[in-house]
């Protein structure tokens, strides 16, 4: 993968992290960088045989410690299950990363109704932060991050549209989600 490079020397031993979309592109490369760092990394991904073979790559790193549990932000069922699960087997979360998402969707909604780029783009990673907040506070210091685009710049948000399928525009509604964190 092109694009920058971190260059941090920080050791990461005794850390867990949690990165959803971990299992391909910008998450994949971030897992390894953890991994590489001494992390014990869980990948949070809604496909979990593509979730597994990515495990395996990072496992042959010879560095950290990778896991695998099925997260689908297009559903707070699953969200919830997945926080319930965790919490049953980790003690305390150092680093959230919230990388996973759609772009350029067909018009669709989640099970919970809402439009799909923003059902898993905000409201998922909202309730699974929200849920998650315990652990991270068993942290010493606790870190979430967004991964995000420059292409909120391009947003233009309509509060009173934003769920109907007759204002929908796929690139439209990539931009209005990155503006939501801007």
């Amino acid at each position: 993968m092109k694009g920058a490079t971190c260059t941090s020397p920080v050791k990461l031993e005794g850390k867990t992290v949690i990165i959803t979309g971990g299992n391909c592109g910008i998450g994949f490369e971030t897992a390894r960088n953890l991994l590489l760092r001494g992390a014990r990394v869980i990948l949070a991904c809604r496909d979990l045989n593509k979730a597994t073979s990515a495990a395996e790559q990072l496992s042959e790193l010879g560095s950290g410690v990778v896991l695998v549990e099925k997260l689908d932000l297009s559903s707070f069922d699953s969200i919830r299950t997945f926080c319930k699960n965790i919490k049953q087997h980790i003690t305390s979360l150092d680093i959230l990363i919230n990388n996973a998402g759609v772009y350029f969707h067909p018009y669709a909604e989640t099970e919970d109704g809402l439009e799909m780029h923003m059902g898993v783009n905000y409201f998922g990673p909202f309730l699974l932060t929200h849920l998650l907040l315990e652990l991270l506070k068993k942290s010493d210091s606790p870190r979430v991050v967004f991964v995000g685009s420059g292409i909120y710049k391009y947003g233009k948000i309509d509060f009173d549209n934003m769920n109907k399928p007759e204002f929908f525009h796929q690139h439209g509604a990539y931009c209005d989600i990155h503006t939501t964190f801007s």
